[in-house]
């Protein structure tokens, strides 16, 4: 398990306490460290960089669009239909 070293701070109000910071709403947010390959992390911070916003918001959209494509891969009866333009392309997930 991972333990912080002992010089972190938490800020509250008007007091600084020594110690390990605890995390306010346990149930709304987890973190988890991540390692991933360079050229994985620059084609996610290049996207992040073309719509000027964070890598980390950038991974969570990536996410929810992977949890989405997900739950249509376990419905047989579904398809994931990509529309670009006039174009149209049914996506297959095996």
């Amino acid at each position: 398990m991972y333990e912080p070293a002992s010089n972190v701070y938490e800020i509250t109000s008007n007091t600084i306490k020594r110690g390990r910071p605890r995390n306010k709403h346990p149930l709304k947010t987890k973190r988890y460290n991540l390692v991933l390959p360079t050229d994985l992390y620059l084609g996610v911070k290049g996207i992040a960089d073309a719509e000027h916003t964070s890598v980390l918001d950038t991974f969570r959209r990536i996410i929810k669009h992977g949890l989405l494509i997900h739950k249509i891969m376990q419905d047989p009866t579904s398809q994931l239909i990509i529309k670009q333009g006039e174009t149209e392309r049914e996506i297959i997930l095996a």
